[in-house]
């Protein structure tokens, strides 16, 4: 629907380099608060730097739908980024697993792909992160407790000098 509605827009290329510069100072304060290194960030970075020098009207029409999709994504702001982290806190914590918190979450995230139950490079929701871990009493019936869990994650942060 937008890539209709950006052919209509008088000056397209006008109208891209706008939004680009506005995506690439989101990208700069995402990488200033430490988000740098999420697929979401160098994703934007690859898309909005790459930037041709005789952008034609259609080709600027055409990038319009990203780079708006970007600017209104809660994964474009740094407050959008805390709040999902937040929320996937709360939902590992819902699980039984008291120990994450959002300081720690991007870490226990990484630390479960380290274990192999999240897809490498691949982004979940809050809550498709938190179905791969059992809730505080599946665990306990599968032989898996949580603070078994919570002793190799401290291990893994050892060892990857977190």
């Amino acid at each position: 629907m937008f890539a209709d509605s950006a052919r209509n827009i008088p000056d397209p290329r006008a109208e891209y380099r706008k939004i680009r510069n506005a995506a690439m100072n989101r990208i700069r304060k995402l990488e200033r608060a430490g988000y740098g290194d999420t697929e979401t960030v160098q994703r934007a970075r690859r898309v909005f730097e790459a930037q041709p020098r005789n952008l034609t009207q259609d080709e600027a029409a055409q990038r319009l739908p990203d780079a708006a999709r970007f600017i209104t994504a809660a994964r474009g702001t740094v407050g959008g980024m805390r709040e999902i982290e937040r929320k996937t806190a709360n939902t590992f914590r819902d699980r039984g697993l008291k120990f994450v918190n959002r300081r720690n979450v991007r870490q226990f995230t990484e630390f479960l792909e380290w274990l192999g139950t999240r897809k490498v490079n691949e982004l979940f929701g809050s809550g498709q992160v938190a179905e791969r871990v059992p809730r505080e009493g599946d665990s306990e019936r599968r032989g898996v407790k949580v603070k078994d869990i919570q002793q190799m994650f401290q291990i893994w942060l050892r060892e990857n000098d977190y």
